[in-house]
This record gives structure tokens, sequence and C-alpha cells, in this order.
């Protein structure tokens, strides 16, 4: 694996935007780098604690959710947290923990809201945006010839944007394509996350990118769509390569 994807400083070095202040938290399978008006870091802590913990206390009520490899119905009563990753694995055709780290980020940042009026926070390819109405992403895809020399620029109206990242050549998610990376950008983190393992799964040949692409955008809530195969590159939506 690239030292620059396993050595996460490298590449959050680069990120800090003017005017914002960055810092780390991490719990549990969650290494997030946040950045804000000024450092949340304590709250931020307490409240990935806390969304953990709903988490793991729900996944001993209903062990599948946490293995589950297709859409499962949650318990009537389960956290906001819950309820949403159970909805996007249904949207997406996938199991609900293949939302969990934009699920976490979208929470996080929509609760850091009350202290911050701009919010990023980026979990190993999971961005999540709050306030930011354009942003701009350069692209690890691996052995890819596009990696380190692609960068995406993304347009939200309400200044709410997620983008996240699924790949079957680069980290530990599990992912049934061949894709070097498949990127959804969509109105949430839960959403896009959940979409971008289920685009990288319908990619197993590069003859199948457009139609995985196709169905990706027919999607509500999703923006835009990408699929990174070696040197092959399929674009759909509200992005722009810059």
């Amino acid at each position: 694996m690239a030292t620059e994807y396993t050595n996460r400083g490298i590449y959050r070095q680069r990120m800090a935007p003017t005017g914002l202040v960055s810092f780390e938290v991490k719990h549990g399978f969650s290494d997030l780098w946040i950045a804000a008006t000024k450092d949340l870091t304590a709250r931020a802590n307490k409240q990935l604690v806390l969304l953990y913990t709903n988490l793991e206390k729900y996944i001993t009520r209903q062990p599948v959710f946490r293995t589950a490899l297709a859409p499962v119905s949650v318990i009537k009563d389960a956290p906001p947290l819950i309820k949403v990753m159970g909805q996007a694995g249904k949207i997406a055709g996938v199991g609900p923990m293949a939302s969990v780290a934009g699920a976490i980020a979208q929470e996080l940042a929509v609760y850091l809201e009350d202290w911050s009026e701009r919010v990023i926070i980026e979990n190993g390819g999971d961005v999540v945006f709050r306030g930011i109405p354009r942003v701009k992403i350069g692209v690890f895809a691996g052995a890819s010839p596009f990696t380190g020399r692609l960068t995406l620029e993304f347009i939200s109206e309400n200044g709410e944007l997620a983008v996240c990242t699924s790949s079957s050549t680069v980290g530990p998610a599990l992912s049934f394509g061949q894709v070097d990376a498949a990127i959804v950008a969509a109105n949430s983190g839960y959403l896009a996350d959940a979409m971008a393992t289920a685009l990288g799964n319908r990619v197993r040949q590069v003859t199948e990118i457009n139609e995985a692409l196709d169905w990706a955008m027919q999607v509500p809530g999703v923006t835009a769509a990408l699929v990174i195969m070696g040197s092959t590159i399929g674009i759909r939506g509200a992005v722009q390569v810059v």
C-alpha cells in the first residue's frame, strides 16, 4: 500500500484551509481530521465517543447489522445514526456498515455547526463539508496514472456536501469490484459513503463503468459520480476537473 495513503499526515498537511483551525480526533476505527473556525477537540471527541457507544450498543441488539452485506431493516427505536445508516444501505443496496465512516462524519459535522458555521471532517477518503459551497479535492487512486494528477472541484448551492471514495486496490474496505477509485458526491455523508461502495462493487471491467455511473446518478441526493480504473476514468454530474 502506498506510503502517502497509510501516512495520513502527509495529505492532511495539504488540506488545511485558510481561516480554519484543524485538529484530529480518534476513537474506535475513526481517525478524523477536522477543520472549524475554532478548536473544538473536546466537543468533537465527546460526541464521537457517544456516536460509537450508540453504535456498539445497537449492534449487541442486532448483530447482523455489523456483518450484513445487503440491506437490513433496523429496530424501530434505533438511534438516529443507525436509522440513517440503514436507510443509506437500502438506497444503495449494500449493508448498513458500508456507510459508517460517512455517517459518523456527517452526524459529527452537523453537531459541530452549533459552534462553527464552517466545518470539514475527513476520514481517509470520506469528507463532509458544512457551510462551504465550493471545494477542491485531489485524487489518490493507487497505481492509477491519475493519482496526484487530478483535482476535482465540487459546488454545492447550500454549502452542504459529502464526497466519499471506495477502492478495491487501496485501503482496507471490502469491495467486490476492481476499481482504483469509485467517488460519489452527495448531500450527506451516509448516502455518499454507501453509494461509493455500491458504485465500486458494480465495476469489474472497463466496459461496466458507464452503466454503473448512470445507475448512481439516478439516485436522489447524488450530485456527482466518478470511476477510475487504471488509465480509464468516467465522470458524471456536478463536478469539474481543474
